[in-house]
């Protein structure tokens, strides 16, 4: 169990260093090259991790296991490249935060294409949740914040990354080949994105600015593509061993301790009805935590 803990607490705290560094690069080089850049990055702790296990590649129920490692593979891209999106446009605090609602959809998604049983107290907990989450998005018309659509849709990404995640694994009866070949496909994907879009971003920085800048600003994006890789083994090995639940109650620091930091660190602007909402959810993905 102390095992556990450590992996959680370890993973946390790499995904609060990565989601707060992102804005730094992705402001620099673009959302492009930044979600390219740390989606190919993050192979290799994962390619470590295959090599030193001695993990084969052999793969049983073939055309189901392609299947989720392509789905899971996309889906995270999908993630990265709008989620990238809000945090360029409206900064890290809100971006990041509706990572909050990741919890009550893999929930659902167990619910529908597990049919596992969904308990009041759980239900309860969601609500408040989307509430807290549609505090956030909405504007003072009660209009969908339009900057803040890419995070929502690339958080509902994520979450089914990890669902097919954990089918996958189940299906393998084994996590590191598994993951590798998922992220090798989400490059893909990113590859293949960052070429069909070859026109320059409007409005970022990163267009023309210095070399030395640009290379380092590149090299950023690595360091946190191989933080996120190493944080994505550590919650894959929690997910393997059935302990999901204890460490989504640690992992609950990441999206409050990244707002705070947007806030405090980075002066983001956030209006008062986004702090409700951002207070609001919290409550509630903790009290989902802990159920």
């Amino acid at each position: 169990m102390l095992g556990i803990e450590i992996y959680a607490y370890s993973a946390a705290f790499l995904w609060i260093v990565v989601d707060s560094i992102s804005k730094k690069f992705i402001n620099r080089i673009g959302v492009k090259k930044s979600q390219l850049i740390v989606v190919c990055a993050g192979i290799i702790p994962m390619l470590l991790l295959w090599v030193a296990s001695g993990a084969g590649t052999e793969m049983h129920h073939l055309p189901i296991m392609l299947a989720l490692t392509v789905l899971a593979g996309f889906a995270l891209f999908l993630g990265f490249a709008l989620i990238y999106r809000s945090v360029h446009t409206s900064g890290i605090s809100n971006a990041y935060v509706i990572e909050e609602i990741q919890p009550p959809l893999l929930i659902i998604f167990g619910v529908l294409a597990l049919g596992e049983h969904l308990t009041q107290a759980q239900l309860i907990c969601m609500l408040v949740i989307f509430l807290g989450i549609a505090l956030i998005t909405l504007t003072k018309g009660l209009e969908i914040n339009k900057k803040l659509v890419p995070s929502l849709i690339g958080n509902i990404s994520w979450a089914l990354y990890w669902f097919f995640v954990i089918i996958a694994i189940f299906y393998y009866k084994s996590f590191v080949f598994p993951i590798l070949l998922i992220r090798v496909f989400a490059a893909v994907f990113a590859a293949a994105y960052i070429l069909s879009h070859k026109k320059g971003e409007a409005g970022i920085k990163g267009n023309r600015i210095a070399k030395n800048t640009l290379y380092a600003m590149s090299l950023l994006a690595i360091g946190v593509g191989i933080l996120d890789g190493t944080a994505n083994i550590l919650f894959t090995v929690i997910s393997f061993s059935n302990n999901v639940a204890l460490a989504g109650m640690m992992l609950s620091v990441t999206p409050v301790a990244t707002w705070l930091i947007g806030y405090f660190a980075y002066k983001e602007v956030i209006n008062t009805k986004q702090k409700i909402g951002f207070i609001i959810a919290t409550i509630g993905y903790i009290m989902l935590t802990f159920l």
